[in-house]
């Protein structure tokens, strides 16, 4: 019989947790932190967009094996701008850019309004079943239509277009109804 180094031992037990998330949030904690104030969700919002753009942006570039001059060839502006699209903290970049960047890389590009249970469930690495274009999805339901007043008590996690809708008409759950997720996420 072989013996497995402990090099090996560690490759296979990754290797089987094909679906874990490396994703620093929990639910719980993402919708604790999302519920101190809607300044605190605009500014969750703002870092995940700015962030995550500049990310991708350097991931494409790098996919392709392009210099940060060579992309900034292909989209008609200069290297300096390119590390400032690069760089979160540097720029923001206009949908105008963000387009000419899709079409360079041969990607699709995605801008619009989502509910909070989705960036939570994209954010915690949690699946979820897009609803896609429908007349529900369009009128998207604001934190408080989702999970309730605030104070004191949340509603649960919508998982699913119907639970979203039903939460749409449901403005202030009991405590009672709370689900085993958030059970402590008003402490």
């Amino acid at each position: 019989m072989e013996k497995q180094s402990p090099k090996d031992a560690s490759a296979n037990s990754k290797m089987e947790k094909p679906n874990s998330t490396n994703s620093i949030w929990t639910q719980k904690a993402l919708l604790r932190r999302l519920a101190r104030s809607p300044e605190s969700r605009a500014k969750f919002v703002a870092s995940h967009i700015s962030n995550g753009i500049a990310f991708q942006i350097r991931a494409l570039r790098n996919r392709n094996r392009w210099s940060q001059p060579k992309l900034a060839e292909e989209i008609g502006t200069t290297q300096n701008q390119v590390y400032r699209l690069e760089n979160s903290s540097k720029t923001k970049p206009t949908i105008s850019t963000l387009k000419k960047l899709a079409a360079v890389f041969d990607v699709a590009l995605v801008v619009r309004f989502v509910p909070f249970s989705q960036i939570i469930a994209w954010a915690t690495g949690t699946p979820l079943t897009d609803p896609g274009l429908s007349t529900t999805s369009l009128a998207v339901p604001s934190f408080r239509q989702e999970y309730g007043a605030v104070e004191p008590s949340f509603g649960s996690v919508p998982r699913s277009q119907d639970q979203v809708a039903q939460s749409q008409e449901q403005r202030r759950i009991p405590i009672a109804q709370e689900s085993p997720l958030l059970a402590d996420a008003a402490d």
